[in-house]
């Protein structure tokens, strides 16, 4: 947040209709979960970011690390660590160029084939984060025994104009209390400088969200790599 530069990115997905609009994930993804076909979708834009990333090495260009989101039924559903193990070996890729964010929800509702999963991907070199933190029931209880690398902290909990001074005592505990755990903290959904300024004031770090950048196709943050304007 002090730089400006971009050290990541997250893949994401939306649904373009016949009239050329973009249909929320929010609208779709508890459908696809529910089939169980969310699996396929996630393995096809996995495999899409490991071909991404080994296009751009082998032309000599800027890479920076892309967080893959993997839900509660990808880990029901199939061997999660197995998968992104053999994604890496096939377009021969370091590790820690995809990061695995696992949502909350997850870590709640499945916590012993979650806390496997992140013994399993650490095994293999790989990052887990913990996406939407504070949106669960036990947050804090969870932090004790969860072995996750980075937090992102949800979205509602940045300060808005309505309610800073309550936020801004939550996202500041948070924060000390992460750093006490020696885990970097993402905050996510800053959209304003204000916003920006305050979190920083805080000890922040790392944030996402429209304030610097919003959803793009893969062409368009090529662009910004390639342009040497990294900030």
């Amino acid at each position: 947040m002090e730089t400006g530069e971009i050290i990541g990115a997250e893949a994401l997905t939306r649904w373009i209709d016949k009239d050329g609009s973009l249909i929320s994930p929010a609208t779709f993804i508890p459908a696809l979960e529910e089939s169980g076909f969310v699996v396929t979708l996630d393995k096809y834009i996995w495999q899409g970011v490991a071909s991404w990333l080994r296009g751009r090495i082998d032309r000599g260009l800027c890479v920076v690390p892309v967080s893959l989101n993997v839900s509660r039924v990808d880990i029901l559903a199939c061997d999660v660590a197995e998968h992104m193990g053999a994604l890496a070996a096939q377009y021969n890729l370091p590790p820690e160029l995809m990061r695995i964010e696992i949502t909350e929800t997850a870590y709640t509702g499945e916590s012993e084939a979650v806390d496997k999963l992140t013994a399993d991907l650490h095994t293999r070199g790989f990052s887990t984060y913990m996406d939407d933190f504070g949106t669960g029931q036990s947050t804090l209880a969870m932090l004790k025994n969860v072995n996750v690398d980075v937090i992102k902290l949800d979205r509602t909990f940045v300060p808005t104009d309505r309610d800073q001074g309550r936020s801004a005592q939550i996202v500041s505990s948070m924060l000390e209390m992460a750093q006490s755990l020696h885990l970097p903290v993402v905050v996510e959904g800053v959209e304003t400088n204000e916003q920006a300024n305050i979190l920083r004031h805080m000890g922040a770090r790392y944030a996402q969200g429209f304030l610097y950048y919003r959803p793009m196709p893969a062409k368009d943050f090529e662009a910004l790599l390639d342009g040497g304007n990294n900030n």
